[in-house]
This record gives C-alpha cells, sequence and structure tokens, in this order.
C-alpha cells in the first residue's frame, strides 16, 4: 500500500516538512517495514489517524479561493495541490429542483475518500491525496477541460428521454434494449461537454428594482442597449430557486413566471471524435471502463448495484479526479421485497424527505466502510495489499 503513504509524503514535503518529519509520520516507502495502525477499520479512519498524528497544516479559509460551484468549494494550496470542500447542495436541472441537506456534504466525502483509495489499492492512477478534517486533498489538474466522462451499465436517465423508440428498435445482434434493463455491452462510455449552468434572461424593465431588493447577490442584473438582463451568479445557484419561491407572492404571477423558467443549460453529449480534440478517448474510455469495474465489484461485495455514473479523467486519459459518491453515481439495492431502492441523488430528484436521504447515504458508506474492512484484513485475497503507515 506505498502508493497512499508515498502521496501523504510527497504532499507534506511539498507544504514544507522535511523528510525526518515525514519519517515520523509515515515510515520510509522505500524499506520493507511496515507499521500497522491500531484500529484501522477503512480508508477514512487511515486518513484521520495520519492526521491526528499532526495539526492541520492550515485551516481552509486561509487558502486562497479559486473557483466555488454549487456543489464544491475549491482553494489552492501551492501549485502542486488544491483543497476542496463539498457543499451540502442536491440539484436537479431536470426536475428544476435546489436545495442544501446539511450532512451530505461529509458522507459524500467519506464515500470518496473510500472509494478513490481503494482504487489506489488497485493500481488505478487518480489525483486524491488525503482528507483533512472536512476538507480533501488532490493534486492539481493540469489542463481541465470542460468534459465528464459517463458510464452506463443499464438504460435508465438521460438516455430513456433521449433517445426515442430506442427501446422498440432491434439490435444487429438480435438482442433488444429494455428500460431499466443493463445494455448488451455495458458499460457504454460517452463523454459530455460541461455547460455553464445558467445563461442571462430578460427581465422587464419595471422589476429590475424588486428583483435588486430581492434576490441581492443571487443574481446579477445588467442593462444591454434598451433591455435588462439577469444571470444567475454561478455561486448561488442553489439558493436561486429556493430565493423566488420564498418570495413568489411578493413577485407576482409575471414575474415570477419569468423567474421560474428554465434558464439552466443541460450538459450535452460530445461525439468521440470531437471529444479526442480535448481528451484521449481511447485511454479515457480503457481508465473509466477499469475503474467502474473495481468500484462495481466493491459496491456488489457491500450488497448495491452500481447502475451509472459521471466522473473525470485528466485529458491525457490517465488519471481519474473529481469526486465519488451518491452525487454523481446512481446507486440500487433490492430490499426484502425485491423491489431496486434508490441510494443516490435521485432519492432528491423524487422528492423524498431529508431525514431519508441521510439515512440511505449513512448506510451506503457504512456498509461499504465494512466490506473495505474485510478486504483490508485480507479476506478477499489480498493480504499483501493490507493497508500500512
Amino acid at each position: 500500500m506505498n502508493t497512499i503513504n508515498c502521496k501523504i509524503a510527497t504532499f507534506l514535503t511539498s507544504i514544507g516538512f522535511h523528510n525526518s518529519d515525514v519519517s515520523h509520520i509515515l515510515p520510509d516507502n522505500s524499506s520493507a517495514e511496515a507499521i500497522a495502525i491500531d484500529g484501522m477499520e477503512n480508508f477514512c479512519s487511515f486518513h484521520k489517524t495520519i492526521w491526528s498524528r499532526i495539526s492541520a497544516p492550515f485551516s481552509f479559509q486561509s487558502l486562497p479561493l479559486l473557483a466555488r460551484g454549487q456543489s464544491k468549494e475549491v482553494r489552492m494550496v501551492n501549485d502542486q495541490y488544491v483543497a476542496i470542500k463539498y457543499i451540502p447542495s442536491l440539484s436537479s436541472h431536470t426536475h428544476s429542483r435546489f436545495g442544501m441537506i446539511a450532512g451530505t456534504e461529509s458522507l459524500r466525502m467519506d464515500m470518496t475518500t473510500e472509494l478513490f483509495s481503494y482504487l489506489d489499492v488497485k493500481g488505478i492512477d487518480n489525483l486524491f491525496v488525503t482528507r483533512i478534517d472536512d476538507y480533501l486533498v488532490f493534486k492539481t489538474v493540469c489542463s481541465p477541460q470542460l468534459i465528464e466522462v459517463i458510464f452506463k451499465f443499464y438504460h435508465s436517465g438521460t438516455p430513456v428521454w433521449r433517445y426515442h423508440g430506442i427501446d422498440k428498435s432491434v439490435c444487429r445482434d438480435g438482442s433488444t434494449i429494455e428500460v431499466e434493463e443493463p445494455y448488451p455491452n455495458s458499460p457504454i462510455i460517452r463523454f459530455d461537454w460541461r455547460n455553464p449552468a445558467s445563461v442571462a434572461f430578460k427581465i422587464p424593465q419595471n422589476s429590475v428594482i424588486k428583483l435588486s431588493e430581492i434576490l441581492g447577490d443571487v443574481v446579477t442584473i445588467e442593462k444591454r442597449e434598451s433591455e435588462y438582463y439577469a444571470k444567475i451568479n454561478q455561486d448561488k445557484e442553489p439558493e436561486y430557486k429556493a430565493a423566488i419561491l420564498r418570495h413568489k407572492e411578493e413577485l407576482g404571477p409575471d414575474i415570477y413566471r419569468v423567474l421560474d423558467m428554465n434558464h439552466f443549460l443541460h450538459d450535452e453529449v460530445l461525439p468521440d471524435d470531437l471529444a479526442n480534440c480535448f481528451i484521449d478517448v481511447g485511454e479515457a474510455k480503457q481508465l473509466a471502463q477499469y475503474s467502474v469495474y473495481h468500484v462495481k465489484s466493491l459496491l456488489l461485495q457491500s450488497g448495491y448495484e452500481l447502475w451509472d455514473g459521471c466522473i473525470n479523467i485528466t485529458d491525457d486519459g490517465k488519471s481519474l479526479y473529481g469526486e465519488l459518491s451518491f452525487d454523481c453515481l446512481r446507486i440500487r439495492r433490492l430490499n426484502s421485497s425485491g423491489s431496486q431502492e434508490c441510494y443516490d441523488k435521485d432519492l432528491w430528484r423524487h422528492g423524498v424527505d431529508e431525514e431519508i436521504i441521510l439515512k440511505r447515504y449513512a448506510k451506503l458508506v457504512s456498509d461499504v466502510q465494512a466490506n473495505i474492512m474485510i478486504f483490508l484484513s485480507g479476506e478477499h485475497g489480498c493480504s499483501d495489499c493490507a493497508l500500512a503507515v
């Protein structure tokens, strides 16, 4: 398990720790010696134990802000690393739902830590380094692209409403593609272009002052010749829907109707040839297949099934980064009656209560961590991979 150790050691050195200091926290990775952490049950506890040995090197808020979107805040540690804190937001452009559920951000970080660390053990290259308190550390992406890599094991979600009649068509081999059934050649890998979340929209001139007072810094209002336009600010997207709902009566039906229109852009599918201009399609597809195979296997051993999701891959197609959690993965589990239960953001999309969402997320993390503990103990035939520091 030298990969994780090396990542943390290199990070510590980059922020000013001397090699002699690092050796007290992590052993020399070139030696055969391995010192087990007492009570280490999963990867989250491993990272927590490492940072309990020393004080956190910096506070998240003290770092320079790089970006703040609707789900993450990114700050610069140095030229080599970034710190990322998750925002407890849930959103669905399809269902026009936006909101916050406190506690989801911590569970997302737990899941991301477990899965990226597990992929480290499996030899899958990724930029995740460690978790420190309430934020994650990643290696900096040198040339990030506005591309997401989408994988799908089942015919569900976007393709169902995008590709009309596909379930009534016969494949070349005589098979058919059925709704919520596995694809014949799963996983399907595609590339999506990430559009900006929203576009500017025209607002009535007589509503400018009222909107400025009600929405404040949620939107930016500007005049273009004789017309006024509003644009939802990038770091305020989750609050926008809640704000206009809260002031619906005050705004009045006409202005509310303008604000409630779908001003959000959907991501768009890229043809492989066009995607290849920005990301090595062949390498990225191979990495995606290897990665999701291992994640799917781990979830299956934990009693869950991975249906689909989106992942981020560097432009050379060789390293994963970003997030691996129920916020970007679709995960199901058979209940006692034989029907599928949801353990991902679809719960929010379908209006499930916050308490149930938190319980499902926590249950999934707990079950995955229990299986990680079995894996680390060598019961999957991987005793040589047992974690040591």
